[in-house]
């Protein structure tokens, strides 16, 4: 069990409760796909209207340090990619929650959110682990991680047979990581052997 998968249902039951859509993305969704890793912070997607933002900043201030003015700018600004923190006072655990925003892939992405039961025992939405895969190689295309890899190969062992290839290759090819996303498929095919 993730050392935080109390302050992670906290959030999942409070978000719940607002009727906020989300999809949890990052390393949770990457260890719940392929092997289990500690991470310090949470990443989630959330669907945020202007009619809620009041309900969100009542609902989390009492546990999470949070900025108002970032709440409300995120909602308002016309960036891509908009994002604010929400941290815990005690367990010092950051989320990290970005909007929901127009781009075909990320729209199709959370569209595919599933409901998985989580390590700590309780049904949360993630990323696909096709969309986790591509989120991932997309991420560390901006910034080299092994530790990005690493997840990305474990997913696919994990999943084998499980994974919809034709998704994956299709948004592979508009996204431009088709090399990226055969490699990982080769590696994960040749661990896959070794084992057996």
């Amino acid at each position: 069990m993730h050392e935080n998968s109390d302050v992670v249902r906290q959030f999942v039951n409070r978000i719940d409760e607002l009727g906020i859509e989300y999809a949890i993305g990052g390393s949770f969704a990457s260890s719940t796909w392929g092997n289990p890793r500690q991470t310090n912070d949470l990443d989630v997607v959330i669907h945020l209207e202007a009619k809620n933002v009041r309900k969100l900043i009542d609902a989390f201030k009492v546990d999470f340090m949070l900025s108002e003015n970032e709440i409300e700018k995120s909602v308002t600004s016309r960036e891509p990619y908009r994002s604010f923190q929400l941290l815990h006072f005690e367990k010092i655990f950051k989320i990290d929650v970005f909007l929901l925003n127009d781009i075909p892939f990320d729209q199709s992405g959370f569209s595919r959110r599933t409901k998985r039961e989580y390590e700590g025992g309780f049904p949360a939405f993630y990323f696909s682990a096709e969309d986790t895969i591509l989120r991932k190689l997309l991420w560390r295309a901006i910034t080299p991680s092994d530790r990005q890899w690493n997840d990305v190969v474990q997913i696919l062992e994990v999943q084998k047979d499980l994974i919809d290839k034709h998704y994956l290759r299709h948004w592979a090819k508009t996204l431009g990581i088709e090399m990226e996303v055969e490699e990982a498929l080769v590696q994960a095919a040749k661990i896959d052997e070794q084992e057996n």
